[in-house]
């Protein structure tokens, strides 16, 4: 352990020029958002108007604020669901070695490496209500169009839907360390009788604690940043239903024409503090249950 620690500083090393620049931009990018949002100004900052905590407490007041924000959690939720449990199993039937798993592995990978733009465009093609491939097929078996995007119930799974289409995310991450568990474990365990559903439930889904941690993380900054999903397919619409922080944000700077900078600051901060804050409480927990872990495996 001290010769690993002695050791570590060449990592440290390594990453230290990427931190600097990183650490720049960032800071100075949060300082400069921080200090804006107490001063009623325009996009090239000319006139500068000190308000104090005005525009916080316009946020604080504002539903759509907070339905903007429920729904950014609930997306990434779902996103989060469907990663740590399809994702999971898919990575491990994929693991077996079954007939055809590179097919299956490239079908799920191939949606991670295209722009979420696009693959936004592509779903709001498929979910028209005139001439969408999906009531184009409903249209073959008798069945009238649908609005998937103008009801709001429905545009809202629309959205959660791509999360289901995005699990190749959190497969690249299981697949990774499914390839570094030590195989006797799991032949022990048959030899014990232990059947496919304990080995998976009791013995790998514990073991790859550290994907669920990063595939946590991920998916959860994501849904962050989730801008083009929303807006290319509902643009926040209808009625505000799908409504996310950055499309909240948008509207507000795109129909204020730059002139409340202050307000799109506002609530820029208040955003990215939850996001620390949720990554501070999901680090941990993640970190305490892997002590407690590690303690039950030196025992």
């Amino acid at each position: 352990m001290k010769s690993l620690e002695r050791h570590n500083w060449r990592g440290y090393a390594f990453i230290l020029p990427l931190m600097i620049i990183l650490g720049i931009f960032v800071i100075y990018s949060f300082i400069l958002m921080v200090q804006g949002s107490f001063f009623k100004t325009d996009l090239m900052f000319n006139r500068s108007d000190f308000v104090g905590f005005k525009y916080y407490k316009i946020a604080m007041t504002d539903p759509y604020f907070f339905k903007a924000i429920l729904n950014t959690m609930v997306f990434a939720s779902s996103s989060v669901l469907f990663g740590i449990s399809l994702g999971f199993l898919f990575s491990v039937f994929l693991a077996f070695s079954l007939s055809g798993s590179n097919f299956y592995r490239t079908l799920f990978f191939v949606p991670t490496l295209l722009p979420n733009a696009l693959i936004a465009v592509i779903f709001g093609g498929m979910l028209r209500f005139r001439f969408g491939a999906l009531n184009e097929f409903l249209g073959i078996l008798g069945i009238e169009p649908i609005r998937w995007l103008s009801d709001p119930t429905l545009a809202y799974l629309s959205i959660l839907s791509i999360s289901l289409y995005m699990i190749g995310i959190p497969m690249m991450y299981y697949q990774a360390e499914l390839a570094t568990l030590d195989k006797s474990l799991f032949e022990s365990a048959q030899i014990d009788g232990a059947g496919f559903w304990k080995i998976t439930s009791r013995i790998v889904f514990p073991m790859v604690i550290h994907s669920h941690k990063t595939i946590v993380m991920t998916l959860l900054l994501t849904a962050f940043r989730a801008f083009e999903r929303v807006y290319l397919l509902t643009a926040g619409g209808p009625a505000r239903a799908t409504e996310i922080t950055g499309t909240y944000i948008f509207t507000f700077f795109a129909e204020g024409g730059g002139r409340n900078i202050g307000y799109v600051n506002t609530i820029s901060t208040i955003t990215l503090v939850l996001a620390f804050i949720l990554s501070a409480l999901i680090l941990t927990v993640f970190n305490t249950d892997f002590r407690k872990n590690r303690k039950v495996v030196v025992k």
